[in-house]
């Protein structure tokens, strides 16, 4: 791994760069496999432990450098994987700058898998204000995840019912019923 992080570091070569995260992002896949974990991990605790520190870290040394969507929305993917909470403020930030669409869903994707009450403000808005349909289907799915993850569900519920908000499936139904998507609004019924 430490080859690849050095690799995508120190050459300009595009080809040789996206080779080496797309061994990276294997790894990471298996590394999260072999752990027993799941993709959608959710809670505070978990978004709060990345699976590699190390790796996370790297990433997103990496993840501010690099300007080029593909390269850029491949570490968005890789940080889904093994990041923690410390990952959220970067996609975050990804999500608001996005040139494109797969860039966009790439961003949700990833914030939906590390979870927490913050990722659960951001996939809201995303339903609330995105123009893009897709991107309100997936940020709806992420919810779906988040939602159906027991421990997940307790926490995050937890955490809009003491601010005073809808909790999540309470949400999602509001967006089955008035999206003007029909899409998103198949997405939401689950």
């Amino acid at each position: 791994m430490r080859e690849d992080i050095e690799g995508i570091k120190n050459t300009q070569n595009q080809e040789e760069r996206l080779a080496a995260l797309h061994r990276l992002a294997r790894s990471a896949v298996n590394k999260r496999l072999t752990a027993g974990l799941k993709p959608w991990r959710g809670t505070e605790v978990d978004a709060a432990r990345p699976l590699d520190r190390d790796l996370e870290t790297a990433l997103l040394d990496i993840f501010r450098e690099f300007q080029e969507g593909t390269l850029k929305s491949t570490v968005a993917f890789i940080l889904g994987e093994v990041g923690s909470a410390d990952s959220i403020p970067a996609l975050a930030e990804f999500l608001r700058t996005a040139k494109d669409e797969d860039q966009l869903l790439v961003a949700v994707d990833a914030l939906g898998k590390i979870g927490g009450p913050e990722v659960v403000a951001i996939l809201k808005q995303q339903v609330e204000a995105n123009p893009n349909e897709l991107v309100r289907g997936f940020a709806i799915q992420a919810l779906h995840q988040l939602h159906d993850n027991a421990f997940a569900r307790r926490a995050l519920s937890s955490c809009y019912l003491e601010a005073g908000r809808a909790n999540i499936a309470e949400f999602v139904q509001s967006i089955a019923q008035k999206d003007p998507s029909l899409y998103v609004r198949e997405m939401a019924h689950g």
